[in-house]
């Protein structure tokens, strides 16, 4: 209801307003859904003649991108955002910095991402900018292993979040991730466990979604892998009624990790190489390494050591980089 009268809302005002509203009414289809519409009414106002304005709607189409799985459409605006970068004032620039920090640790340059998302929380003003930029820091502090510096950029999250439903969800998975990857399995559940029971009430669709995915991850690290492969199917199955394309051929990579932590079936290097072209179209851009990975880990305990050892050496651009808290560094 809330998205319908907001769209209707757009149709009786004149710009910069309706621009101003049409990014606010994005972010909420996204978290409804409905990316695909969100994506109609955001892709033009990257193109307003307000920079900044346009800065905070491609940060928000940056996330429409990832979540439809259009790789090649979020690199292309990530760039252009960053080209964008030197004649931003203070919020544009905000925008930009957690779009770029999202990007880069996603495709492999934490550091750099780590870097933009800092940059965007020094810069933040409100509570609203210090939740997206805590945010994006956490995520980019995990595959360095930097977990206290993460721990305490979700906690800054979660309480400027305050008892806003959609700020909060998002900020409860952030924490609840980052516990995850402390050890702090019980908590990290319990945490996920409210996004999903938040989002649901709220009638925050994706954010349902991504719930059942954050809970299959700290389930499965857990070793609770039959729970853990309950929730991810649940996941696919919401996510494909929303065209949420990533998260489909991320999750379908974290049932085959279910598999191999419980004992190799050699049918699982076929099926992970299979999965790879498709998972980099969608815009996991670690997707080819990370596959790599998970075969040299599948084969290490077999006979076909040497394959293993292959695998392994293509995945090196991944030393230093740790992907997820079960799966063997570098």
């Amino acid at each position: 209801v809330a998205c319908e009268w907001g769209v209707k809302i757009m149709d009786s005002i004149v710009e910069p307003d309706r621009s101003i509203w049409g990014v606010r009414v994005g972010r909420i289809l996204l978290d409804s859904g409905d990316p695909l519409r969100a994506e109609k009414i955001l892709r033009p106002i990257v193109d307003v003649p307000w920079p900044d304005l346009a800065l905070l709607a491609g940060d928000v189409l940056c996330d429409v991108y990832e979540n439809l799985g259009k790789g090649s459409e979020w690199t292309a605006l990530t760039s252009r955002l960053e080209k964008m970068l030197p004649g931003a004032q203070r919020s544009g620039r905000h925008a930009a910095l957690c779009a770029l920090a999202m990007w880069r640790t996603s495709h492999g340059n934490d550091q750099e991402g780590l870097e933009a998302a800092q940059e965007a929380l020094d810069l933040s003003e409100s509570p609203v900018e210090v939740r997206r930029a805590a945010q994006r820091l956490a995520f980019s502090c995990l595959p360095s292993l930097q977990l206290d510096r993460a721990s305490d950029a979700a906690e800054k999250a979660l309480e400027a979040s305050g008892e806003h439903p959609q700020q909060r969800a998002r900020s409860l998975r952030t924490l609840g991730v980052v516990r995850m990857w402390q050890g702090r399995g019980e908590e990290a559940i319990e945490l996920h466990e409210k996004a999903l029971a938040l989002a649901r009430w709220k009638g925050f669709s994706s954010r349902a979604a991504l719930a059942l995915q954050d809970l299959g991850d700290a389930l499965r690290v857990s070793g609770a892998y039959s729970m853990a492969g309950e929730r991810y199917a649940s996941c696919i199955q919401a996510a494909e009624a929303q065209d949420l394309n990533s998260t489909i051929h991320l999750v379908a990579f974290k049932q085959l990790m279910c598999e191999i932590a419980q004992g190799v079936d050699l049918s699982v290097v076929d099926r992970i190489q299979n999965m790879v072209q498709p998972a980099v179209e969608a815009g996991l851009g670690l997707a080819v390494p990370f596959a790599d990975l998970l075969i040299a880990w599948s084969l290490a305990g077999t006979e076909r050591r040497e394959e293993a050892r292959e695998a392994l050496a293509r995945a090196r651009s991944l030393e230093g980089f740790q992907v997820d808290p079960q799966v063997p560094a570098i």
